[in-house]
């Protein structure tokens, strides 16, 4: 409560104090207590209170390390947090708790290093001031008042053995937390690199000491790789990959609509790789989202946040075209269709069918490659007459994405019957038609005939030869077939489509105008 109150004191008046002013809005004395007696903090409402205490912990241009050693005090048990914001300012405080002290473990080395052992690079400003205190015994904080360091030697050497430079070297008695402290600075400190630190002629109790410890300052804070930043075309179901920190950590992820992760849409922890699918259905079209990754190390402690990323959605549903929604009377030897997503990098489709809605019944499915949009259905075991399926179809995109299922359309099989039979009579001659209609705005209709059973490639070029987009390919059985094709976005002028089978080649010429 007393660092709460605080807290409101400074937002109330804009002024950091750690002496308030009886005549200050929002003035009391708990107030006074809390500000008087706290670590204080006053700045921008988007700074999250875990970087204020990352702060107090680097202390960078604090000499002394007065609020590093308030927290890193071996016999500290409670802390008390408050803070206050307003839309533009925050403040905020901590204040030990001295009234109830922790005792030590038996395996405490009697010293407070900093850093000590693996050391999170981002808690570590490499140009600062590195810390020590010796404990003169471990019966209580007021100890260490024993201990004196106007003889201590201070060595710090990297595992191959070069010798840093050491300098301005300070020494207090003056409390803050352990009431010793040896202060030094240390020139080209670099992460992941074990520094060995030796301190001699320590006087603790009338008898002189020596100490040894090592260091390694470690870059917990992940790399992002995808979705890039400022991607604006990212599927709705993006794949978030980031470079590996170390084999023994996990992640944590997390997107938010602002920049400040308070409107958070989707949180997942422990993630134990350096990629996580988002499969559910939580992002929307046309929408900005933040993202960012922590790693988790083998302790369980979460490190710092990596910088965040932005990303835009973009429509990634798949439109069906054919068999048009409902159709009844379908050629088993159906032509599938759909518009292609010409926005992302399609590595391949994945077709799906079924005798239900739920397309759990008979259920079937069918990889086709990312160039084209459109196939011949010609399985071993071809569509029943009489039947109806229903289909639908999603993309895999590059880089392990995927769009969402397209919407899920009917169709029915036209029964068998003599008189179809004779209109299906198998073609004399391979043949190609002229489309219609011609001229056309974005769509229109191609036929081809063929005698028999052959792999088929039917593609569109300009007058220059350039292949300007595949409209379909595979093998497809012998008879009559149709072709819905859709030249959206090419301007209008005259094209050539070109079908080629095993045996033979034809060319047509097609308008577009608008």
């Amino acid at each position: 409560a007393a660092m709460a109150k605080a807290s409101l004191i400074m937002v109330a008046n804009g002024t950091l104090t750690h002496s308030p002013d009886s005549t200050m809005k929002c003035w009391s004395a708990l107030g006074y207590y809390g500000a008087s007696t706290s670590n204080l903090w006053m700045g921008s409402s988007s700074q999250a209170s875990e970087d204020q205490v990352d702060d107090y912990l680097i202390d960078y241009g604090v000499n002394s390390a007065g609020h590093r050693r308030w927290l890193i005090d071996p016999f500290l048990k409670y802390i008390s947090f408050g803070r206050v914001d307003t839309e533009n300012i925050a403040a905020g405080g901590i204040q030990v708790i001295h009234n109830e002290t922790q005792e030590l473990n038996e395996l405490h080395p009697g010293f407070v290093a900093y850093p000590f052992e693996i050391y999170p690079a981002e808690l570590l400003e490499k140009t600062w001031y590195l810390s020590f205190s010796a404990l003169a015994n471990d019966n209580g904080v007021w100890t260490g008042s024993g201990v004196d360091f106007s003889q201590a030697q201070i060595t710090v050497t990297q595992e191959n053995g070069q010798v840093m430079q050491v300098f301005e070297v300070e020494h207090d008695d003056i409390g803050y937390g352990l009431p010793n402290c040896l202060r030094w600075r240390v020139g080209a400190l670099a992460d992941d690199v074990k520094y060995l630190v030796t301190i001699r002629n320590v006087k603790v109790l009338q008898n002189y000491k020596d100490y040894s410890y090592w260091f390694v300052s470690k870059n917990f804070q992940p790399e992002l790789i995808a979705p890039a930043n400022f991607d604006n075309r990212a599927p709705l179901h993006p794949n978030f990959c980031w470079k590996a920190i170390d084999s023994k950590v996990a992640y944590d992820l997390q997107i938010a609509r602002d920049p400040y992760f308070r409107d958070l849409v989707f949180s997942l922890n422990g993630i134990d790789s350096t990629c996580s699918s988002l499969t559910e259905s939580i992002l929307s079209e046309n929408t900005e989202y933040f993202w960012r990754v922590r790693a988790v190390d083998s302790a369980g402690i979460g490190h710092l946040w990596s910088p965040s990323w932005r990303f835009t959605t973009i429509n990634s549903h798949l439109t069906l075209l054919a068999p048009p929604n409902g159709a009844r009377e379908v050629d088993p030897s159906v032509y599938f269709q759909w518009t292609a997503l010409t926005a992302f990098d399609v590595d391949s489709y994945e077709f799906q069918a079924a005798n239900d809605s739920t397309l759990t019944s008979s259920y079937f499915t069918v990889d086709i490659p990312g160039t084209w949009s459109g196939f011949y259905f010609s399985r071993a075991n071809p569509l029943q007459s009489g039947k109806s399926y229903f289909w639908r179809i999603k993309a895999q995109l590059a880089g392990g994405n995927q769009s969402l299922y397209s919407e899920v359309w009917r169709f029915t099989v036209k029964p068998a019957t003599a008189v179809e039979a004779e209109a299906d009579a198998i073609p004399a001659a391979y043949a190609l038609t002229q489309n219609f209609p011609n001229p056309f705005k974005a769509s229109t209709m191609i036929e081809f005939e063929l005698p028999k059973e052959e792999y088929v490639t039917l593609e569109l070029f300009n007058l220059q030869g350039q292949r300007l987009k595949p409209l379909m390919h595979g093998r497809v059985r012998a008879g009559r077939h149709r072709v819905h094709i859709n030249t959206e976005g090419l301007p209008n002028g005259i094209y050539v489509y070109r079908m080629q089978t095993e045996e033979t080649t034809f060319a047509r010429k097609l308008i577009i105008l608008e």
